[in-house]
């Protein structure tokens, strides 16, 4: 029994004299490795930036950084697609800025067996960012070319506003979204349909949808059309002589085709056509059949129909009002009332 605890008793000093001494071993071996190591300059390492695609825009996700490796005597060259630094940008950020970061050995995140990071240069970065922004833009469509002489053309889009998500100083800029070129030539003479694809205004910006459907309506201006106008109040008139005025206005309203170029048709404005009863021959009070006729029409464009074409209306004479005597005037004698 004794002898058992003996044996037991040297194990354990001969266990703590071999640690101490692995120890050493360990600590000579690392003073004699830092002797024999040597310091490599590594250039041009880059720096990936990780950040999230659909909040953020970096012009630039990469950087370069050159560092000072601590490597064994063998080692007198390190390429730099050895190591791997990675950086990430923060989600808290609501504004575009810069993101300033300083370089530490947690970030390298690939390097050779036994290779240590003295230094990096530089030793900050300096990370500029702007955040995603979502707007809605009109579709502008873009033609190239041109039509027949004579024919006119209007191209709309559907749908005509578009969602557009890109960087804040990009889309705050922006005024419109364009199609790529709807290609015209004189050989187009019927409307018709075609989808184009929306360009974006810049890489980082994404058009949703990215094609829209144009409409194209060609016209020929030169082919004579006819237009109606309805619902327009007539004006009156009346002779310069013998004080006739209208009884009553009329309560009927006039309805105007005209018949001309379809170009200067669709120039008018049925709030400018002013149709008018002409009674300016009367010279007595008494009922009229008054026509209905329409005046300042543009060059080439002629009265089709009106309808009515005439107005029952009743003139009246006005008194004439009794004269006021002037300053000048003498005043006529005032006979005194008799004496009874």
């Amino acid at each position: 029994m004794a002898s058992i605890h003996r044996h037991h008793r040297f194990f354990i000093r001969d266990f703590w004299r071999k640690l101490v001494a692995l120890g050493l071993a360990l600590l000579v071996w690392k003073l004699v490795d830092v002797q024999l190591r040597s310091v490599v300059p590594v250039q041009q390492v880059r720096v990936k930036v990780k950040y999230d695609t659909r909040k953020f825009y970096l012009k630039e996700d990469s950087f370069l950084v050159d560092l000072e490796a601590s490597t064994p005597s063998k080692m007198t060259q390190l390429a730099p697609e050895l190591f791997q630094i990675e950086v990430a940008l923060p989600t808290t950020y609501e504004h575009s800025g810069i993101y300033y970061l300083k370089l530490r050995n947690r970030h390298v995140v690939k390097k050779p067996l036994r290779v240590n990071i003295k230094t990096f240069q530089p030793n900050n970065l300096a990370i500029p960012f702007d955040v995603i922004e979502q707007e809605q833009f009109k579709v502008h469509v873009n033609t190239q070319g041109k039509v027949k002489s004579g024919f006119e053309l209007s191209a709309t889009a559907q749908p005509d506003t578009v969602r557009v998500l890109g960087p804040s100083q990009v889309v705050r800029n922006l005024r419109e979204i364009s199609t790529e070129s709807l290609q015209l030539n004189p050989d187009i003479t019927k409307s018709f349909s075609v989808p184009l694809d929306l360009l974006p205004p810049h890489p980082a910006v994404r058009v949703l949808p990215s094609q829209v459907t144009v409409n194209v309506v060609v016209e020929n201006t030169l082919r004579t059309v006819s237009q109606s106008f309805t619902s327009l109040s007539p004006g009156v008139m009346l002779p310069l002589k013998n004080n006739l005025r209208l009884a009553a206005l009329p309560e009927q309203l006039i309805s105007i085709r005209l018949r001309g170029l379809s170009r200067s048709l669709n120039d008018i404005d049925g709030k400018q056509l002013r149709p008018f009863l002409d009674l300016s021959n009367a010279t007595q009070p008494g009922k009229y059949q008054a026509e209905v006729r329409i005046s300042s029409l543009p060059l080439g464009i002629e009265t089709e129909e009106i309808t009515p074409a005439s107005i029952d209306v009743e003139l009246i004479t006005i008194p004439d009002l009794p004269t006021t005597p002037s300053a000048g005037d003498k005043a006529a004698p005032i006979p005194a009332p008799n004496k009874p």
